[in-house]
């Protein structure tokens, strides 16, 4: 297996020219049969490898729940077109009839009625040989699948207890004839998936689960949407609320005192006692009015901005010190431009 990792750190389907030594041994290949004509019966635990049946177990505990997890994530990031499955039993060649623990494929029939042959695969590697693994993607390039990918889990013991541990995973190459390591950090980034797929949601609980909700967000999920413009809603409501509040105590203060000063100079020659009750009123119905507008107005901005960084968060936006900075420097038809930039183009506007 190789370990080698390209330098980006986005892994990108390979072109057509890198299945240029994918072929058949021999002069000629024999036309191929399409995927879904089996030679083993569909929904019991036989394979066809180089032209013999052969029984296949069912998976223990690390590999069937490793397998669960993939599925939980490509399901949410196939992009539109396109079908996830597990188990596809494919045939792969005239002398192999396999399937995969997942793969995605375009959806619908071809030209003749056969289903597509799947475009993605996935295998969990647990107590299979690594001769086995690196043959079943020998094949499955050469029939035509554009990208297979291995998922390695281990059992380790440690103070006495079993723990699984999933990684690396590994991408099949057609031009080495062999695996690549791909760091867990990076993206799978392909026309299946809805979105740059992270490495690690594939190994980590964590980042499935957030790989799941920004597919979902991506997709336009109408309870994520609820979800994010209630959130919006809730934080707008609160801060239009605690900006009047403030406003209107802040308000109340100073006016009562320049209300008072006024009052005092224009009622000088009315006398002292008219002066400051004349004052005292027409600087509280000012301040009351001025508070009520400024409180409004900061409530907006408060609202805006923490639905902004809401929305920044379920996205996967960094809010950097730079970004924050805008966000606190913008007034509020700023905050609602930079809303429905973020709303349409789902980046931040530099």
């Amino acid at each position: 297996m190789s370990t080698d990792t390209p330098p980006d750190s986005v892994y990108l389907a390979p072109g057509l020219s890198g299945l240029a030594g994918a072929r058949w041994p021999g002069v000629s290949e024999p036309e191929l049969p399409p995927p879904d004509q089996n030679v083993v019966e569909p929904e019991t635990y036989q394979e066809m490898i180089d032209g013999q049946i052969i029984q296949v177990a069912p998976s223990d505990p690390p590999h069937a729940d490793c397998q669960f997890d993939i599925a939980y994530v490509l399901r949410a990031n196939v992009a539109d077109g396109y079908v996830g499955s597990t188990e596809l039993l494919t045939r792969v060649s005239r002398d192999n009839n396999f399937a995969t623990d997942a793969c995605i494929r375009k959806q619908g029939s071809d030209a003749e009625g056969h289903r597509h042959l799947e475009e993605l695969s996935f295998e969990v590697k647990h107590t299979q040989s690594q001769a086995s693994l690196d043959k079943r993607a020998r094949y499955l390039v050469r029939r035509g699948v554009r990208r297979v990918f291995a998922i390695h889990v281990r059992t380790e013991k440690r103070g006495g207890a079993e723990h699984v541990k999933a990684g690396p995973v590994v991408e099949w190459s057609a031009s080495q004839d062999g695996w690549k390591a791909l760091k867990s950090g990076s993206y799978i980034k392909d026309r299946c998936l809805r979105r740059p797929l992270k490495v690690r949601a594939l190994i980590e609980a964590v980042e499935a689960d957030n790989a799941v909700a920004r597919g979902l967000i991506e997709s336009g999920n109408p309870v994520v949407l609820e979800l994010q413009t209630h959130s919006y809603d809730q934080g707008y409501d609160q801060g239009k609320s605690d900006g009047y509040d403030q406003g209107k105590s802040d308000g109340y203060d100073q006016g009562k005192s320049d209300g008072y000063d006024q009052g005092k100079s224009d009622g000088y020659d009315q006398g002292y006692d008219s002066g400051k009750s004349d004052g005292y009123d027409q600087g509280e119905s000012d301040g009351y009015d001025r508070g009520t507008s400024a409180g409004m107005t900061r409530g907006i901005q408060v609202g805006l901005r923490q639905g902004i960084r809401a929305f920044c968060q379920a996205l996967d936006i960094a809010l950097t010190p730079a970004r924050d900075a805008r966000l606190d420097a913008l007034d509020a038809e700023g905050l609602r431009t930079l809303l429905r930039h973020l709303r349409t183009y789902r980046s931040w506007d530099e």
